[in-house]
């Protein structure tokens, strides 16, 4: 009699925890399409508390999160490569020969001694900002093809922190696990990327002071074996309607911005086999993070 019981109670917690794991394997898979409905494609489900087949299905659900993140920003910097190309192209043609006529002009003597050499200098200057201005754009679109090399982060955030880019007001720390962290990139494009994103919050705080500005980078293994790069401050958070925008091509939220960084940044990790995404503000307490996640090729094969 008492094995009996014990047999049905078994069966009884076993059909009451495959229910259980049902409607919670059934609510993961309802936020995984809320996420892509709302294009959402830095949504990660969490593996903390499964196991086994259903572990391995969650997991199988991030990776092809992760393959639709890839060929959509596939899909989208192509059309802004192609948009920018086109647009540097016909300004740089019109452009071009306004600078090269307005400095011969202003190289004359009977135009320097008269009326309009004010309005000549000022044509000069104004072509010549234009051409530099679109120069910047041309680099999104000739970007060079990644030197892939193995190297150590800190040695990258060493470079960085001898070219004092941070003032000394600036509290700046990076913790780096394990401290030998190695990663499979292009040293310099990779050091550009971290140099625009400090950069961006170094002038965050200039344009809206606080009292004790802080950037934080910190750099792990995740439970994928991707690396992560978190580069935080406490400075004023991006506008909720500016988050979506921030890495379009010509879009800046700063005063003397020129909209390229961002973009450009992402270019250059995406072609590193690596991602930039722009976390909820207010995440432990920090207004702005960015992440950078280097992601294994083996990683991207969706698990069987």
């Amino acid at each position: 009699m008492t094995v009996s019981i014990i047999i049905a109670l078994t069966a009884i917690a076993a059909i009451a925890y495959c229910i259980y794991t049902h409607r919670r394997m059934k609510r993961q898979c309802h936020l995984m399409l809320e996420a892509q409905r709302n294009h959402d494609y830095t949504f990660r489900l969490s593996t903390h508390g499964w196991w086994g087949s259903n572990r391995h299905a969650i997991e199988s659900m991030n990776d092809m999160m992760t393959l639709m993140a890839n060929n959509r920003l596939d899909t989208e910097l192509d059309s802004w490569v192609r948009l920018t190309h086109i647009l540097t192209h016909e300004i740089m043609n019109s452009a071009t020969p306004i600078a090269s006529l307005s400095d011969t002009l202003a190289r004359r003597s009977d135009v320097r001694d008269s009326d309009i050499a004010d309005a000549v200098d000022a044509i000069n200057d104004t072509a010549h900002s234009l051409l530099r201005f679109v120069d910047s754009y041309r680099k999104y679109t000739l970007l060079p093809k990644p030197d892939m090399q193995t190297v150590r982060l800190d040695e990258i955030i060493e470079s960085i922190h001898k070219m004092q880019i941070v003032p000394k007001d600036v509290r700046f720390e990076a913790d780096i696990s394990p401290a030998d962290l190695c990663l499979e990139c292009d040293p310099t494009q990779t050091r550009q990327v971290l140099i625009n994103i400090i950069k961006n919050a170094v002038e965050n705080f200039d344009e809206y002071p606080i009292e004790q500005p802080h950037i934080a980078l910190y750099a792990h293994r995740n439970y994928q074996g991707n690396i992560e790069i978190c580069i935080k401050n406490n400075g004023k958070a991006i506008d909720k309607d500016k988050r979506r925008q921030i890495f379009v091509p010509f879009y800046t939220t700063k005063t003397t911005g020129t909209g390229i960084g961002l973009p450009l940044s992402q270019q250059i990790l995406h072609q590193q086999n690596a991602r930039l995404s722009l976390e909820p503000p207010n995440t432990n307490g920090w207004s702005t993070i960015f992440i950078i996640t280097f992601e294994k090729t083996n990683n991207l094969k969706l698990r069987l």
